[in-house]
C-alpha cells in the first residue's frame, strides 16, 4: 500500500468494506501527517485500554477502547 493512492470513489474488487475504509484512513494519516494526540484514559495492561485520540487539525475528539487483536472486541467513537 506504501505508495500508492487508494481510491476515494471505487471500493477495490479484492477489499471487504472495512479493509478499504481502514486503507483510506492509514493513507490519509499518512500523506496529511496528522497531528494526532493521543492520551491513556484508563487500564493497567501494557497496550489494551481506553484512549482518547484528538486531531487539532479538525478539533475531533475519539476514544479509542482497544480490548484485543480479535476483530470485533474494540471500537471507537465519537466523543
Amino acid at each position: 500500500m506504501q505508495g500508492s493512492k487508494m481510491s476515494y470513489h471505487k471500493k477495490p474488487a479484492h477489499l471487504s468494506m472495512q479493509a478499504w475504509q481502514r486503507a483510506l484512513r492509514h493513507e490519509f494519516a499518512r500523506d496529511k501527517k496528522q497531528p494526532f494526540v493521543i492520551a491513556r484514559t484508563d487500564g493497567e495492561h501494557p497496550v489494551f485500554a481506553d484512549y482518547l485520540v484528538e486531531n487539532p487539525a479538525t478539533k475531533g475528539r475519539y476514544k479509542v477502547a482497544l480490548r484485543s487483536r480479535e476483530a470485533g472486541s474494540n471500537f471507537c467513537s465519537c466523543t
